[in-house]
């Protein structure tokens, strides 16, 4: 079965459309040397999505958090993804190598005819290079996602504050 295209008015729609977590997990999954959280989430017209954050067991600006769209044929397409700054980039349609630093991939139509939803990716400010927590705020004010406030069971180093889950009822 061949993914499915999204026209960038589509993408667009699925990004700013309101949504509400419908599962967040307790504690981080453990996987080799990177920590996973996963939640499931639903759109305001019905349509289910995930979000899924990964960090780093040994860099802190090895991250990224990001929202995937869960098509009716059950393919999953990412539509945003924020990185921190561990690594470059390069956009291959345009040619453009961005340096180490935080980024977002967004998904477009062109990038999804070539077989990399979101491969395109941009230089952001938003979020520091290492910092996770900021790139995960990020994704909940511009995906419009309710029902999170953090990533649970994560411990902020050098700092007194943990991160809870906020759960709506």
């Amino acid at each position: 079965m061949a993914r499915p295209t999204l026209s960038d008015e589509r993408i667009s729609d699925l990004i700013r459309m309101g949504k509400k977590v419908t599962y967040a997990p307790r504690r981080p999954t453990e996987k080799g040397k990177h920590n996973e959280w996963d939640f499931d989430v639903a759109g305001d017209d019905g349509s289910r999505f995930s979000v899924f954050v990964r960090q780093s067991t040994m860099l802190d600006d090895a991250f990224s958090c990001g929202l995937c769209w869960l098509a009716p044929s059950g393919e999953q397409i990412v539509l945003v993804r924020y990185n921190g700054g561990s690594h470059p980039h390069l956009n291959s349609i345009e040619k453009t190598r961005l340096p180490k630093h935080s980024h977002i991939h967004r998904a477009t139509e062109r990038y999804m005819k070539k077989g990399r939803s979101e491969g395109y990716a941009e230089l952001t400010d938003l979020y520091s290079d290492s910092d996770i927590d900021g790139a995960l705020r990020t994704l909940i004010d511009e995906c419009r996602i309710s029902g999170i406030d953090g990533l649970p069971g994560k411990k902020i180093p050098n700092g007194p504050n943990q991160l809870t889950l906020k759960w709506d009822n």
